[in-house]
Order: structure tokens, then C-alpha cells, then sequence
């Protein structure tokens, strides 16, 4: 310090109140007030975890900038309480009212709304609630009567459980089937995508929940047109997808929301080249579990709002 000249080394705290000034204290107690702006960012939302959590859970956002004091509010106005907070995660508690739309972080230095929908249900194919998939494939759990082994993320889900599964072994109750044509559950010819969906910019989206150690065997995910059934054998282009091959394995810590992108849609059942082109006559859908593998797996997995949305 000089009679000119006074070095400081600005805290790495952000302040909680905000007064863009620096205070000078002096030995004889008088202070002086001096305008100095700190430019901190604005809070910055990438993802969530699951796209469904139910009133009173807890949402798990990441992104950056999340400085005390932070607060979230969700579609429809309804602030949420949050259970933990770090530069780069909020964990939320989910709150009655709660409705399908953006979610708004906000902190001292500025406010973000989410690119993605909370609850989104939009082309929403089947929710096992008041839309069903086909009854004699994947049951469904029922969270009314309380048949759920697992926490639901929005009411009703379908789940795949079997022990022993090996290679190529085909299990109605490791198929989620929805079939248009079906007369019990199907809800007729209507297409899955909207008018002018492209191939290069959708995908299907779902939340799921893995309650063991995923090692082999893929998801098999594949449409088909009205009145084809599932649509396997006449072949269409499907996506085989192999989340444990990132890492050896996997396994969730309850639900997380997925995409896979329909130019994964790379080949038939008997693995030849095939690609998805017109989506406007699509009506059924279908997600099983079966494919390669060099030992057996008990499988149990979660499935809820499956969906297909633009990327």
C-alpha cells in the first residue's frame, strides 16, 4: 500500500448480498465507499436427471454458477425447496403443483429457464396410467395397488423381470409392445410423429430405472405401421441400445431420462444395414430386451413415458 496505491486480493466467495462496492475501513474508524462491480455469471442449466419426478421427491439439476441464495421455480409458479446446493448441482424437492414446462434457476447475478420440459408430454406414446401398452406383454406396476417394487417417477410404470436371461431368449414379459391396432389398448391410426418430423433431428426419449449390475443384452427399440404389430419381422429398422458399454456396466441410482436418437436406427433384426426414412405412417412402437450375449442376467428395469421428441 502506498499513499496512491492500495493491492487487494478480491475473495473467491461469492457474496450472498450483492452491493457492487468496495467498503474501506480506516485506522480511525471513518470508512469511504468506492463502486466496484464484480461481473459474476448468471446460473447456467444443462440437464436433469429424470425429466418425471413426482411431488415431494427430489429433481436433480446440473449446470454451473448456482450461488446462494438460489432459488427454483417450476412450471405453473410453484417454488421448490432445495435439499442441496453446489456450484454445479441442485437437488430440489419437487413441489405440489408442480406442472409440465420450464424450470427457472435463479440466483443473485441472473435467472435461466431449462431447454428441456419438465413432465414433458408431448408425443407421448404410452404413460400406463390412462394410456397402455398391450396387456399380455411387460406388466405394469401398479402404484395405486401397491404392486410397485420400485419408486415411480409419474404413477404407473412398465417393468422387465426375469433371472436367467441369456442370449436370443424371447420373453413376452420383457416386451413393452404398443400396437395401435390392438382392441384393447390401442388408440387407433394415429401417428407417433407430427406431421414433417425428419429423421436426423428426433428421437425417443424414456425415463428408466436399472435395479441391477447391465452387463449384455441390448434394448431393442424399433416402429412399425398400423396394422403390422411390432413390425420385428417384416423387418424394420431398429436401434440396439448398449448403455453398459461406456463403462463395462450399468446400473441407475433411481430413474434417469434417456434419449436415443432415430439415426441409431441403423439396422434390421438380422443385423443388415437399414435406416428410418418416412415417420408419418409409424403407429407402434416397441422396447424389448433381447440380443446377444455370452452368460445369463436377472433382469430388472424400469420403464415410464416413453416419448419421441425433437433434439
Amino acid at each position: 500500500m502506498t499513499d496512491k496505491t492500495i493491492l487487494v486480493n478480491v475473495p473467491s466467495s461469492v457474496p450472498t448480498v450483492v452491493t457492487d462496492q468496495i467498503r474501506f475501513v480506516f485506522a480511525n474508524g471513518e470508512e469511504m465507499l468506492y463502486d466496484f462491480l464484480v461481473d459474476v455469471p448468471g446460473p447456467k442449466l444443462n440437464s436433469i436427471k429424470s425429466e418425471y419426478v413426482e411431488a415431494g421427491d427430489v429433481a436433480i439439476l446440473t449446470g454451473d454458477f448456482f450461488f446462494e441464495p438460489t432459488t427454483v421455480t417450476f412450471a405453473g409458479g410453484e417454488e421448490g425447496t432445495i435439499s442441496s446446493l453446489s456450484k454445479t448441482e441442485v437437488q430440489v424437492i419437487v413441489p405440489e403443483g408442480a406442472e409440465m414446462g420450464e424450470i427457472a434457476i435463479s440466483t443473485n447475478f441472473g435467472t435461466v429457464e431449462s431447454d428441456f420440459l419438465f413432465r414433458d408430454n408431448r408425443n407421448l406414446i404410452v404413460d400406463y396410467d390412462a394410456w397402455r401398452s398391450r396387456s399380455w406383454n411387460s406388466p405394469v406396476a401398479d402404484v395405486t395397488a401397491g404392486t410397485n417394487e420400485l419408486a415411480p417417477c409419474s404413477g404407473n410404470y412398465t417393468y422387465f423381470k426375469w433371472d436367467n436371461v441369456g442370449a436370443w431368449q424371447w420373453v413376452n414379459e420383457l416386451n413393452m409392445m404398443y400396437i395401435a391396432e390392438d382392441p384393447e389398448t390401442g388408440r387407433g391410426n394415429i401417428p407417433i410423429f407430427p406431421a414433417g418430423a425428419n429423421v436426423n433431428e428426433w428421437g425417443v426419449r424414456f425415463e428408466i430405472n436399472v435395479a441391477f449390475e447391465w452387463r449384455e443384452i441390448p434394448l431393442e427399440i424399433f416402429f412399425a405401421p398400423y396394422g403390422g404389430d411390432h413390425g420385428r419381422d417384416i423387418p424394420v429398422p431398429l436401434a440396439r441400445w448398449k448403455p453398459w458399454e461406456a463403462n463395462g456396466l450399468y446400473q441407475t441410482d433411481g430413474w434417469e431420462t434417456v434419449t436415443v436418437p432415430l439415426t441409431e436406427f441403423t439396422e434390421d433384426k438380422d443385423g443388415n444395414p437399414a435406416e428410418l426414412d418416412d415417420l408419418s405412417d409409424l403407429t407402434n412402437f416397441t422396447i424389448m430386451f433381447f440380443g446377444a450375449a455370452d452368460g445369463t442376467q436377472n433382469v430388472h428395469i424400469g420403464i415410464d413415458n416413453p416419448r419421441v421428441v425433437k433434439l
